[in-house]
């Protein structure tokens, strides 16, 4: 248990609150460094992760942009508030970026791959760009040219591997910050299916298919 929370939140949303939302604010402000005024591109946004960065983005005051797969996990991202929201699979990004005059100033991408490369193309100067995953591969070209140009910052981050005493400076920075909007659930917790530890095969079978806009939670009788 990373932190306490309120007794009317349910265990299904608490695994996605400790998990999700942690990563979520360890790579939008902790390493993305996050202002208000400023542009968030997320990758993935209608993943777990992706839907507790767009809210905590739009509570810090900054516009939100979002890729996704199909457009009703477009449709779900806006839901939770995001500004912008590109289907990668029929828009690039960068040009949809570009046509709409904007840059981000913190990006984060579980793609990785080709993908290096377009974020230095729409990045704004400073820009953090945080690698969560490589779904895309583990290796690409890089021109090392743009990420000078623009001084982008690239970090590369798991929780999983992380200290006890780093967790729990996470844990308190989000809690100082964000726990009145999960006490007062304020933020919708993303949770696309909740499934008892027997129905694991069809778990891993949605997250396969990609079907899935939010959390798959997996209960322990």
């Amino acid at each position: 248990q990373l932190m306490e929370l309120p007794d009317d939140v349910t265990m299904a949303e608490g695994a996605a609150i400790s998990e999700v939302y942690l990563t979520a604010f360890g790579a939008l402000f902790e390493l993305g460094k996050l202002q208000k005024g400023q542009t968030a591109l997320i990758h993935a946004g209608a993943s777990g992760v992706g839907g507790a960065a767009i809210q905590m983005a739009k509570s810090a005051g900054a516009t939100v942009v979002i890729t996704a797969g199909t457009d009703d996990k477009c449709q779900h991202a806006k839901e939770l508030g995001a500004d912008h929201a590109i289907n990668y699979k029929t828009t690039d990004f960068v040009e949809y970026m570009k046509a709409n005059e904007l840059t981000a100033n913190a990006i984060v991408d579980p793609v990785s791959g080709s993908y290096l490369n377009k974020n230095a193309a729409i990045a704004a100067m400073d820009c953090q760009i945080v690698m969560l995953a490589f779904l895309d591969g583990r290796f690409a070209e890089v021109d090392f040219a743009a990420l000078l140009r623009k001084r982008i910052s690239f970090h590369a981050s798991t929780l999983r591997n992380r200290s006890i005493e780093f967790k729990r400076q996470v844990r308190d920075d989000f809690v100082a910050r964000f726990y009145n909007d999960i006490a007062t659930k304020k933020y919708d917790f993303n949770l696309y299916k909740i499934l008892p530890w027997s129905d694991a095969n069809e778990a891993h079978a949605i997250l396969e298919r990609n079907e899935n806009a939010g959390k798959v939670v997996l209960l322990v009788e």
